[in-house]
């Protein structure tokens, strides 16, 4: 991979707590390499009870709260990629979040969509179901995480 580390904004549709994983997950796997950012359309914190699952599946903290899309593009930062995460099954209105996204950041040559299910279904669940689906989460975030940097390496 080159000297200058790959910029990465994560974007999911509501308070960015998918985002949030995806950008832990890239500071524990790739110390600098690549540097992520997170966002979303709402501001607000981080259920507790998701917290509390992360905490005990990612070796590193989440980000409780983020700036929205629309802060982090008035700061003008430069971003090699933007990457929506949504749940097209669900209520999420995905389509209509990627273009939104995609307009705001047209000069970004890079975009990418992963569908992710959105963790707030978790909260509908309890004990070890709400385990499990937060696991998997993490676990389909943090494959298409290195599927990225592995792409990324080939292009280098």
């Amino acid at each position: 991979m080159s000297a200058t580390p790959i910029n990465i904004l994560f974007v999911c549709v509501k308070k960015g707590v998918r985002a949030a994983i995806a950008k832990a997950i890239v500071e524990q796997q790739f110390n600098g390499m690549v540097q992520a950012t997170c966002s979303g359309f709402e501001t607000g914190g981080t259920p507790q009870a998701i917290l509390d699952e992360l905490s005990n599946l990612l070796c590193v903290p989440i980000q409780t709260e983020s700036k929205t899309v629309f802060e982090y593009k008035k700061t003008k930062e430069n971003f090699d990629y933007v990457i929506t995460l949504c749940d097209q099954i669900s209520i999420e209105q995905c389509n209509l979040f990627v273009e939104c996204v995609n307009v705001v950041y047209s000069h970004i040559p890079n975009k990418l969509r992963w569908n992710v299910p959105n963790l707030g279904s978790a909260l509908e669940l309890s004990g070890n179901d709400r385990t499990m689906f937060v696991k998997e989460v993490v676990d389909q975030i943090t494959f298409q995480v290195s599927q990225l940097v592995a792409n990324i390496q080939v292009k280098s």
